[in-house]
């Protein structure tokens, strides 16, 4: 990652982490789950996709390829147009979305 993005992301984790215990909600931690990609990874995840051998939020089966592309592009930016490429993009995930549910 750029240096920049890096501290913009040591700032969004202090406020995700100030904000949790200001309100008191669980101690789930938030954790980057992919940053940079070169064009070849994100090729491979494409292709992985749209061939069925990585798993997306529904089945492949029985759609076009209009469809198919369609539903990768839900959450895979197609390879050469991701910012990952660029080093100011990340995927982050907290495992648990209790902390963004209201309790009460």
């Amino acid at each position: 990652l750029r240096e920049d993005t890096i501290i913009a992301l040591k700032q969004m984790i202090k406020a995700f982490e100030e904000d949790r215990d200001k309100e008191k909600k669980s101690k789930q931690h938030i954790f980057i789950v992919s940053a940079h990609r070169n064009f070849y990874d994100q090729k491979t995840i494409w292709e992985q996709k749209y061939l069925g051998k990585r798993k997306m939020r529904e089945s492949i089966n029985g759609k076009s390829a209009e469809e198919i592309v369609n539903l990768i592009l839900e959450f895979s930016s197609a390879p050469g147009t991701s910012r990952h490429h660029w080093g100011t993009d990340f995927d982050i995930n907290a495992l648990n979305n209790e902390y963004f549910s209201e309790k009460g």
